[in-house]
């Protein structure tokens, strides 16, 4: 090491002063900072001084998904967020947050924080999301990168509360059938629900993210409730979603035993 210092010599060159301008790394915590001194006149009379570094510094904080959760993580399994810190002195403090906002455990809901490490049992697709974990010590804070946080699981719908439209007897309804889901290949299955019984109207289309059917009443057999269902590789949507297909207006219904309705699956 030459950089950063400097020698003055004083009492006529007897007394030599070395002066060190050092700024220590985290990563120099333990090593050994040694100043050795030889007479060029006698180059084998050296005498030295060591001193062992102690560096205090911030937490540098890291989060990882432990190794068993880093393949595709599926709705239901369990999921393990790694804390690793470097600090000294070390912490006394180690917090997580979810999208900023801070995790507390909650052993019925399925959330553990074991010394280091996150546990989400039973994962479900509300937790997904940006993790990051923190860590304090006397010298100050360290939070980690935000993970962001994938589960697969199969479709459900997009919205809670089921669609009406308002239509005719030969008016066209164009109804879609918007799911999430992870992945998002999926295919779709129509059916209709009226007052003559169940009758499918489509068996697994394929589109992305959304299934569209072009709708016709025709009589009055043909009002109900549509039902879809989406299905991926995960599974097949465990509750459909509802479209509420009503009469509009006023008009002479003929009803019949039959369903003359017209059907365009997108």
């Amino acid at each position: 090491m030459t950089a950063g210092i400097s020698d003055v010599s004083r009492e006529g060159g007897n007394v030599t002063f070395s002066t060190l301008l050092f700024t220590p790394k985290p990563e120099d915590n333990g090593k050994k900072l040694v100043c050795k001194s030889a007479n060029p006149v006698l180059p084998k009379a050296t005498i030295e001084d060591e001193r062992t570094l102690k560096v205090h510094f911030a937490p540098i904080v890291n989060i990882s998904l432990s190794p068993s959760s880093q393949s595709g993580i599926r709705e239901g399994s369990d999921v393990y967020l790694e804390c690793s810190i470097w600090a000294n002195p070390w912490i006394f403090e180690i917090a997580w947050q979810f999208e900023d906002r801070p995790i507390t455990a909650d052993m019925p809901a399925g959330i553990i924080i074991s010394n280091q490490t996150l546990i989400i049992q039973n994962v479900k697709k509300d937790h997904r999301g940006r993790y990051r974990c923190h860590a304090a010590n006397i010298v100050g804070h360290g939070y980690s990168r935000r993970l962001h946080l994938l589960v697969q699981f199969a479709p459900v719908c997009k919205f809670r509360e089921p669609k009406t439209y308002g239509i005719s007897v030969t008016e066209t309804v164009n109804a879609t059938c918007e799911v999430e889901a992870d992945p998002l290949e999926v295919s779709y299955r129509w059916s209709l629900d009226s007052p003559l019984g169940t009758l499918v109207l489509s068996n697994w289309s394929s589109a992305p993210q959304r299934g569209s059917l072009s709708y016709s009443p025709l009589t009055g057999s043909g009002y109900g409730t549509l039902l879809c269902w989406g299905r991926n590789s995960l599974g097949t949507q465990k509750e459909p979603c509802l479209i509420h297909i009503v009469l509009a207006g006023k008009a002479n219904i003929i009803f019949g035993t039959y369903f003359p309705l017209r059907v365009l699956v997108e």
